[in-house]
């Protein structure tokens, strides 16, 4: 076990999914999305997916969850063409990380689907690449200076209770079997771009 710092994942997943319900999209895939019974972090945003859909009256197709061997750029790409191959024909996608939302938008071009237009695309992470995509990439935005605070105050925190921080398995050092373990939450926002036809902003 360990301490852990992190945004809201489930509820920021389904934040992102409301906004795309808002828009009128209805038939919406979670490029990443896993089985949602696990404590990773792709598990929480399926579940914040799920809860969004379910609190609109949207029935869940569970071929709309669409796995990824890993979060990279080629991964989102692969998903979204599979997906279309197979016959299935979103109007939106929820990408688990802003990595394979840029693959799924160079996806969506090359079989010739405008964004958002015909298929609205959200992500995670606010990388600096979705800043500068065609069309610009909507996302969740983690508050990255508040992770780094509080991991920082939780690190000097756990210090200070081992005596002088010096020497963490030193006299004085708690076993860590006996500590509390800390899941901190950061705060997060929805930055709205070209993608989901929110207003352009960087």
């Amino acid at each position: 076990g360990a301490d852990h710092v992190a945004i809201d994942n489930e509820k920021a997943a389904r934040e992102a999914t409301e906004h795309l319900i808002a828009l009128g999209r209805r038939t919406i895939l979670a490029i990443g999305g896993r089985d949602d019974t696990g404590l990773g972090t792709a598990e929480a945003r399926t579940r914040g997916y799920l809860a969004a859909l379910a609190e609109a009256g949207i029935a869940h197709d569970p071929a709309a969850l669409l796995p990824v061997k890993s979060f990279r750029m080629p991964d989102g790409a692969e998903a979204v063409a599979r997906a279309l191959r197979e016959g299935l024909r979103p109007d939106a996608l929820l990408c688990l990380n802003d990595q394979l939302a840029l693959g799924a938008l160079r996806a969506l071009h090359e079989q010739g689907l405008r964004v958002p237009d015909d298929v609205a695309v959200i992500g995670f992470d606010d990388v600096e690449g979705g800043r500068f995509s065609v069309p610009t990439l909507s996302t969740v935005a983690p508050d990255k200076a508040a992770v780094a605070r509080l991991a920082v105050e939780l690190l000097q925190r756990r210090m200070e209770e081992d005596g002088t921080g010096a020497d963490m398995e030193g006299a004085g050092a708690a076993p860590a079997a006996d500590r509390s373990l800390q899941d901190l939450v950061a705060p997060h926002r929805l930055v709205l771009r070209e993608s989901t036809e929110g207003p352009v902003s960087r």
